[in-house]
């Protein structure tokens, strides 16, 4: 997905669907410093972030409440 498209959502609680079929939902945030790059819209089970691409991302919908 183009970078451009993906911002669009960012701040905004989205349905991501990856390229190897896993989904994340949860506000996109843009990261940072090591993170620079990439995108994250969810904490897993460790408490870690999910981190992808832009060009990972093969759908994108706002998530409903």
């Amino acid at each position: 997905m183009k970078r451009e498209k993906l911002e669009a959502y960012l701040g905004k609680k989205v349905a991501v669907t990856i390229f190897d079929g896993d989904t994340a939902t949860g506000v996109l945030i843009k990261g940072d410093g090591h993170e620079r790059n990439y995108y994250s819209c969810a904490i897993n089970g460790n408490g870690y972030r999910f981190w992808f691409r832009s060009s990972h991302v093969t759908k994108i919908a706002e998530a409903g409440e």
